[in-house]
């Protein structure tokens, strides 16, 4: 019996406990309070002061922003044209250089001995054209007097030849290892800023492999993916509005190059604007395009008629207005709205109006149910 009891009684408590849990759930969700739908309107009974304004219509354009990215309209990759190993590197990421200013050097111990033996061949080369054609005169000489054959005046001229041949090739090869030996000091092409340095001392750099990129910071340009729709109706030479989030700026810039290829997969073309670059503004950086598409109505109302309460904004319709004599309204109803950016002290209203209602200019304080002084 005990047994029962005590199992009815657990079965009493559980049931009595879930049923506060549901009460108290929902009384945190508001259920037992009188709410309102979203989007609907709530009639409050008000005899409230203060000036009532009409909700401003004006024909805006229509921006559509295209995203973008910031690209230097001349980059530039050196490379190394020697297998060597990487001396020293003179430059870091972000530093500004001129034209000529040396970026890397490279390990030129061999390429140096190799000059040196090519001025050593050199040198040799020069000492038997010498000999040669010391007995060329001479073979001459006898041969005018018929002391020496042609076969011996031939073979002398010959020898001159190969030997002025030699030192030729050896002036060449001497040019060869002080052009390899320029190779291994690696100097900036043009004036311009490091974007990266990709080798540090005792890499060993392979031909063709790229050393430090670098890009001309006075020629930016944004390259935004446009809509086809939008693309086909701008021409080389627009001007266009351009927007960099980083830096809060908004500037004009010039339509430079159209890709005359669509994106199959964004249905977009490339589109290149340049123009004045402002200061701060580096290779990468999130930019827009903003392209006119039409135009659309703007509703206004002053920032003071919207009320903010976490998420919701909300403002006071005003029916039953007297125009002629500006007296307080019969009546406000409160509406949800979503507003948009401010406009000059006004704020945009994106829904939840219409053109041509009203609304109280300052919404009544939450603690007296009155508009604020204007004084």
């Amino acid at each position: 019996m005990s047994t029962l009891m005590k199992t009815a009684r657990t079965v009493i408590f559980t049931i009595v406990g879930i049923g506060v849990l549901i009460v108290i759930i929902a009384w945190l969700s508001g259920y037992f309070e009188s709410r309102i739908e979203p989007g609907r309107e709530e009639t409050v009974a008000a005899a409230v002061g203060g000036p009532v304004v009409e909700v401003e219509v004006r024909s805006v354009p229509k921006i559509v922003r295209a995203v973008g990215t910031v690209r230097a309209v001349h980059e530039t990759a050196v490379g190394s044209r020697l297998l060597s190993h990487v001396r020293a590197v003179h430059v870091t990421a972000g530093q500004s250089v001129s034209s000529g200013d040396v970026l890397v050097e490279l390990d030129k111990a061999d390429l140096e001995a190799k000059l040196q033996q090519s001025r050593a061949s050199l040198d040799a080369a020069t000492a038997r054209l010498t000999k040669a054609r010391s007995d060329l005169e001479k073979i001459t000489t006898l041969s005018d007097r018929g002391a020496a054959t042609q076969q011996e005046l031939s073979d002398a001229r010959r020898a001159a030849e190969v030997a002025h041949a030699d030192a030729d090739g050896a002036r060449q090869t001497i040019a060869e290892a002080q052009a390899q030996l320029e190779y291994a000091t690696i100097r900036s092409p043009i004036k311009g800023i490091v974007i990266d340095k990709l080798v540090e001392e005792g890499d060993l750099a392979r031909p063709g492999q790229m050393l430090v990129t670098l890009y001309e910071p006075d020629r930016l340009q944004l390259v935004a993916a446009v809509p086809e729709r939008l693309a086909l109706g701008l021409s080389i030479g627009d001007l266009v509005g351009v927007e960099l989030q980083a830096l809060d700026l908004q500037c004009q810039g010039q339509i430079s190059e159209i890709v005359p290829q669509a994106s199959p997969a964004s249905r977009s073309l490339l589109v290149k604007v340049t123009g004045p670059c402002p200061p701060g503004v580096m290779t990468g950086m999130f930019g827009r395009l903003l392209i006119e598409d039409g135009r659309r109505e703007q509703l206004l109302v002053p920032a003071t008629a919207v009320r903010t309460i976490g998420q919701l904004q909300l403002v006071q319709v005003v029916s039953g207005a007297h125009e002629a004599t500006g007296t307080p309204p019969a009546r406000t109803e409160r509406r949800f709205v979503r507003t948009g950016p401010a406009v000059n002290g006004s704020v945009e209203v994106l829904a939840g109006l219409a053109p041509g209602e009203k609304v109280l200019a300052h919404f009544p304080t939450p603690e007296t149910g009155r508009v604020p002084d204007e004084g």
